[in-house]
């Protein structure tokens, strides 16, 4: 208790001990201490205040960058998506123009084959009509080879009556 019995205690302005009931009877009086240490608290929060506010302004910042980021790539994205469905239109209408054109082709090919078909019947038609006239010319022929044999075999015969038919001609008589 001697330690504390030389202590001094140390008092306000107004007398009152810090700590004690004194004090607290009076809580409205503000001494210079506190002000010091209210304005050193109000610099240190101001200075918390301005680096939460510095941090959440970059962060602000750094979302609107990627909000502007974001509307730029959904909007390239609808640019993309709209030459896509132009390029899908292209190849539905350049898919329907082969269509049409392998129908086309088709129907080409179904005529020629009948063409080909009518030819070939006609091919066999006139075959068969030359087959018929070469028989013919060969049965003529031989008519005629038949004949000109037997003209061979009467020479003398035939130069009989060619000498008198002359005869008769230059006696005034008809030429037959």
């Amino acid at each position: 208790m001697d330690e504390f019995g030389n202590a001094e205690v140390k008092s306000d302005e107004a007398g009152a001990i810090p700590g004690t009931v004194e004090q607290a009877a009076n809580p409205f009086e503000i001494t210079t201490d506190d002000l010091v240490l209210m304005i050193g608290e109000y610099t240190l929060k101001e200075r918390q205040y301005n680096r939460i506010t510095a941090v959440r302004d970059r962060q602000f910042q750094a979302l609107q960058q990627a909000f502007l980021k974001t509307q730029s790539l959904l909007a390239e994205a609808e640019r993309t998506r709209g030459d896509l469905q132009n390029q899908v239109g292209s190849m539905t209408s350049t898919e329907e123009v082969i269509r049409k054109s392998e129908q086309s082709l088709r129907d080409r090919i179904l005529s020629l084959e009948d063409q080909l078909h009518a030819t070939a019947l006609e091919r066999d038609t006139h075959a068969a009509r030359i087959a018929e006239l070469e028989a013919e010319n060969r049965s003529i022929r031989q008519e005629a080879s038949a004949a000109k044999a037997a003209a061979a075999d009467k020479p003398i015969a035939s130069a009989a009556k060619s000498k008198s038919r002359k005869s008769e001609t230059r006696d005034g008589g008809t030429w037959q």
